[in-house]
């Protein structure tokens, strides 16, 4: 059988690299048996449309975003919040995280409820958002005030919060958005801001952990059940290895693109201390609001977020980003 499978980004890409080596490998293991075709750039779907798209079998899988999708999962939108992320990014932190994940979707049922019809094969980590911007540089929670923001997941509250105007955006979206003047800023991973040539069109960076995020790739549990158990177990084996490549990919695209910043002259800025303590002020504000609003229909949300809180902390002795 054929599996179609599609991704946001070109191929050469924390979520390209990673799917065209399952793609590949799985067709390989399987002798043919499961073949993975890969769409990438969005030309089977769209990330935004992707969800619908494995219900209608538009697509059989696809890289998806639980930030982007955040009424679709609003649990698990919670790898999004902003300031609570596994740094540094090391290839050893990053598996941490998604394992994390996994544990969550196996612990707590509001969790795994969100997945139903679905199953994950592998996770891919776009590491977390820092700060792009024109114009004067934003260093603290008033700068944000009256400007444009193209943010998604929780970073979009956080904008509204601080009396910003936030504009939904994904990386695809970005180039045009900035070039054309509907955002003053971004938040945006390296790596991504790499995968689109960000660097032409800004004048800054601030490298504060405004939150990451899990971009799964799921498969529809329709084309799942047809696939044979022994060729479930190749994919599943497969998958595993596909998370490292995507952890060995995106570790060393940071800094590759921290280089590339540093060759065009766009300065990269660290937060003082009296920063860092007035954006974790605001951060908490977004941390209540999420559990307020989801405890509504997730009792289990404030154990959820200690959950991943207690995993921050034991992997990294402190879960907020430093600037280092």
């Amino acid at each position: 059988m054929t599996v179609k499978l599609g991704y946001d980004t070109p191929p050469p890409t924390g979520l390209g690299v990673p799917a065209d080596f399952f793609a590949k490998e799985v067709t390989a293991r399987t002798e043919g048996r499961v073949t993975v075709e890969t769409y990438p750039a969005g030309t089977l779907s769209t990330m935004a449309s992707s969800l619908e798209s494995l219900r209608a079998g538009v697509a059989d899988a696809y890289v998806i975003s639980f930030g982007a999708n955040r009424e679709e999962f609003p649990v698990l939108s919670f790898t999004g919040l902003p300031g609570l992320d596994f740094f540094p990014h090391t290839n050893e932190l990053l598996k941490m995280e998604t394992d994390t994940v996994r544990e969550i979707i196996d612990k707590f049922p509001a969790a795994a409820e969100e997945l139903e019809g679905l199953k994950m094969l592998y996770s891919c980590t776009y590491t977390s958002a820092v700060l792009m911007g024109k114009g004067d540089q934003i260093r603290t929670p008033a700068g944000i005030k009256g400007k444009k923001a193209g943010v998604d997941a929780y970073r979009q509250d956080l904008v509204q919060y601080l009396e910003g105007a936030p504009v939904f955006t994904i990386p695809p979206m970005m180039y045009e958005q900035l070039q054309t003047g509907v955002v003053d800023c971004i938040m945006v991973a390296w790596g991504a801001s790499m995968d689109w040539q960000l660097q032409e069109l800004v004048d800054y960076v601030y490298n504060l952990d405004f939150g990451g995020g899990q971009l799964p790739c799921v498969i529809s549990m329709d084309v799942w059940n047809k696939i044979s158990p022994q060729d479930q177990q190749i994919m599943i084996e497969v998958a595993a290895e596909a998370e490292q490549v995507n952890r060995d990919f995106v570790t060393g695209q940071i800094p590759k693109a921290k280089q590339l910043w540093k060759d065009t002259g766009i300065p990269i800025v660290a937060p003082t201390a009296e920063e860092l303590t007035q954006w974790r002020a605001a951060f908490e504000v977004v941390w209540d609001e999420y559990t307020n609003e989801i405890n509504k229909g997730a009792p289990d949300i404030d154990k959820i977020l200690d959950y991943w809180k207690g995993a921050i902390e034991k992997a990294q002795a402190g879960m907020f980003y430093t600037g280092e």
